[in-house]
């Protein structure tokens, strides 16, 4: 029987999580169609020796992957070439998912023939334990839940994000070259949200919230030291996403063409607030976004000029030629 669900879990140091958020994905009545497959990111815990005991008690559902550390986006890109599954989802080994809705997901997977299907998650703060909810649209109160959508009539109004995301393995298998994110880098995930989307016909919006992503955590890379510490990944990554606008705009439709010019600008918005965020060494971030910022323009004159019409605050930095750095550094620093 054909797996129905490949679960690819990105671990990397992982021994805190992984014998407690494993089982989450795992049921009687839902093994023989899923498999799980845990990338062994070359961690240098105990993550290999637990996940080897997860292999041992569930053979015929969970494999495990070892190799060399390469980050998040390498862990995608090997779970991609294994995967067996009819279709593809990321779950961190830090993450976990919703019991009930899941396994209606995957009964739901059985019925369809989606190229995605997008669902509901909550963040899960680990201090607090408070849960905020993410819807995968917005804006159109016609688009309704268990209902596929020709991609170009909803695309404008959805949001994908890698814990909303189901993608048909075959869409990422076949474009494999393109769809593929960088590795050895963070903040990978905004590649993996736009890449595939180029390629897909059809999006079927699942009534469940399956995902449950931590957040909080003090070693997370989304915390703001973090965001500073790593901001030429985000460059190096917005740069690879301007890399495939340039081959794609010319053959893709006006929507899609669109949804991917957001997602750059989103990078480069939170680039500018991450430099923004610095507060020491501002002549040295001033000069590092003025590059990057000259950077962006060499590479697309077109996304250039599209962040300045989207952000005040772009423009305004421009226009002053960055003399408004130090004063909106103070600003925010208050």
């Amino acid at each position: 029987m054909r797996k129905i669900l490949t679960i690819v879990v990105p671990s990397y140091n992982t021994e805190k999580f992984i014998l407690k958020n494993i089982p989450f994905l795992l049921d009687k009545d839902i093994n023989q169609y899923i498999e799980v497959l845990i990338i062994n990111d070359g961690s240098t815990d105990r993550t290999e020796e637990y996940a080897q005991l997860l292999v041992s008690e569930y053979p015929d559902t969970i494999r495990l992957i070892n190799k060399e550390n390469g980050g998040h986006g390498s862990a995608i890109n090997v779970g991609i070439m294994a995967a067996k599954g009819k279709y593809f989802k990321v779950v961190d080994g830090d993450d976990y998912v919703d019991g009930d809705d899941y396994k209606a997901l995957i009964l739901k997977l059985m019925q369809i023939d989606s190229d995605c299907v997008l669902s509901r998650f909550n963040t899960v703060s680990e201090v607090t334990g408070e849960q905020v909810t993410f819807y995968p649209f917005s804006g159109n109160s016609n688009i309704k839940y268990n209902v596929e959508y020709p991609i170009e009539d909803v695309l404008q109004w959805t949001s994908f994000t890698i814990h909303s995301i189901t993608y048909k393995t075959s869409i990422l298998k076949d474009n494999y070259d393109e769809v593929k994110v960088l590795e050895e880098v963070f903040y990978e995930d905004m590649e993996y949200d736009t890449y595939p989307v180029i390629f897909l016909k059809t999006i079927y919006y699942f009534d469940g919230n399956v995902y449950r992503y931590v957040i909080d955590q003090a070693t997370q890379s989304m915390a703001a030291e973090s965001r500073r510490k790593r901001i030429s990944h985000s460059e190096r990554g917005t740069l690879a996403m301007i890399e495939h606008y340039n081959k794609w705009n010319s053959e893709i439709s006006g929507v899609k063409e669109e949804y991917v010019k957001k997602m750059i600008f989103q990078r480069v918005r939170g680039i500018y607030s991450t430099y923004l965020s610095f507060s020491t060494n501002k002549k040295l971030h001033c000069e590092q976004l003025v590059s990057f910022d000259k950077s962006l323009k060499i590479a697309s004159q077109v996304l250039y000029d599209y962040a300045e019409t989207n952000s005040k605050l772009i423009l305004a930095m421009r226009k002053t030629n960055y003399l408004l750095y130090g004063l909106l550094t103070r600003i925010n620093k208050q």
